[in-house]
């Protein structure tokens, strides 16, 4: 019964702690101050009072990142680029996530701004946090500090990964690209008759060569059975369909200026980027 008493009484103890600790926080919130750890952080440093201060050598890394990203490729392609090129990590290492690149490319601190409390302490006592998911405010800070990205690249990362999610979804696939090094239509040839995604497929003649196909993806959901009508395509004829595209676009620049300015001057901050890139 003793050790039953002194249990209560140091849980009780516990709790008031956390709950006082909490409450700090939280009105330090309210004002705006808080301090940020930057151990784990890239682009970033921080002062004696705990402000962001940039890191100059490593802000080059998410500036590349946000460009690389707004260029077409993926975090996982992202990935494996840095990791060839031996670009260290926060920690000093060369091993890079696509996990932790994407969290990058959705961190509102490269553009000045701070959220704080998106995640909070759900058990004193096991001390589980979990993701803020509108049970507690969050507490939005414009303009915290530096900031490392410019609002409208931002903005387009932001637009960009929206973007590409509703494209999955669209075409019922699980991945925007795939291997692009070695796959680069992966995901982008759409079937005009259901809207699934073409998947290359590799065949061997009885001649014994070998042959590179795309098909419909519906095949893959029905496994195998094809329920779609459109036909079979080459490798080849997808690799000289883009050619044509591009040559076409490079050779009649100025049809498409006017639509471009017009891009530019619009409000879509991704369809601007896009456009400055093949100006």
């Amino acid at each position: 019964m003793l050790l039953t008493i002194l249990s209560s009484l140091a849980q009780d103890e516990s709790r008031s702690i956390s709950e006082n600790s909490t409450w700090g926080i939280r009105r330090r919130f309210e004002q705006g101050k808080h301090k940020m750890s930057t151990k784990r952080f890239l682009g970033y440093d921080s002062d004696e009072e705990g402000h962001l201060i940039v890191n100059r050598q490593q802000a080059k890394i998410v500036v590349r990142l946000y460009e690389e990203f707004l260029s077409g490729k993926t975090v996982d392609y992202i990935a494996r680029i840095f990791k060839a090129e031996k670009i260290r990590n926060w920690d000093g290492k060369y091993n890079w996530h696509a996990s932790t690149l994407d969290s990058m490319l959705r961190n509102e601190k490269y553009m000045g701004d701070t959220i704080l409390q998106k995640s909070y302490t759900a058990d004193f006592l096991s001390k589980r946090r979990v993701v803020n998911d509108g049970d507690l405010p969050k507490y939005h800070i414009k303009k915290d500090h530096e900031p490392i990205m410019d609002i409208e690249t931002w903005e387009a990362v932001r637009a960009e990964l929206d973007r590409r999610a509703q494209y999955c979804t669209e075409h019922f696939t699980n991945a925007y690209s795939q291997k692009t090094e070695t796959n680069p239509f992966y995901a982008k040839i759409i079937c005009g008759n259901c809207g699934s995604t073409y998947s290359r497929v590799k065949y061997t003649t009885r001649a014994g060569t070998a042959i590179t196909k795309w098909r419909c993806g519906s095949c893959n959901k029905t496994n195998g059975h094809k329920i779609c009508s459109n036909r079979y395509v080459t490798d080849e004829t997808f690799k000289k369909l883009f050619v044509m595209s591009w040559n076409e676009i490079v050779e009649k620049q100025t049809n498409y200026q006017e639509s471009w300015h017009d891009n530019i001057k619009g409000d879509d901050v991704l369809l601007k980027y896009k456009t400055r890139l093949v100006m």
